[in-house]
């Protein structure tokens, strides 16, 4: 079998040399850059890089302690408006994106009912969060819209009787 030498001077088989050569060539498509908040540096943003950033606030979000995406966002150094950008590019990232809000909201869910979250402000916020809690809250406000449209004012007309004499 023939062989070839590679760049660090060891060598492969022919057809493997090749299969090593084409993964090398390709390169992950790039988009743009952004500047690191933690660090001010820009770093390069591409296909690979946004795969990896999905995993990564999964399994960030996988953790108990955690309870929204910005606290993912200051670690990681991401303003939050390059990360809308990179969600709206990348298919992973926003399925990752959408499931990591409904665990942040299931698990708000949760604590308000046992009574570690404030119950007001979990509620306040949950459409944020859950479809089904955003059309909940869709659907109170077409009935209080209804209501207060079908509401007539009723107007009363008192007739003024004479006084009473106390002769």
């Amino acid at each position: 079998m023939t062989r070839a030498k590679t760049s660090n001077n060891s060598t492969l088989p022919i057809n493997r040399a090749k299969n090593v050569k084409t993964t090398l060539e390709k390169k992950p498509r790039w988009y743009e850059e952004y500047t690191d908040l933690m660090t001010f540096k820009k770093h390069p943003v591409h296909d690979v890089y946004l795969d990896r950033l999905a995993l990564e606030l999964l399994d960030w979000a996988r953790s108990e302690e955690n309870i929204g995406i910005t606290g993912f966002l200051l670690k990681k150094g991401i303003p939050h408006q390059d990360y809308l950008r990179f969600v709206a590019r990348s298919k992973n990232l926003a399925l990752a994106h959408d499931e990591v809000k409904r665990y942040f909201g299931a698990r708000r869910e949760e604590g308000a009912i046992r009574k570690e979250f404030d119950a007001g402000m979990v509620y306040k916020s949950l459409p944020m969060y859950s479809p089904e809690w955003k059309e909940n809250f869709e659907w109170q406000s077409n009935l209080k819209q209804k209501e207060v449209q079908e509401q007539k004012q009723t107007i009363v007309v008192l007739e003024k009787f004479p006084e009473k004499n106390n002769e």
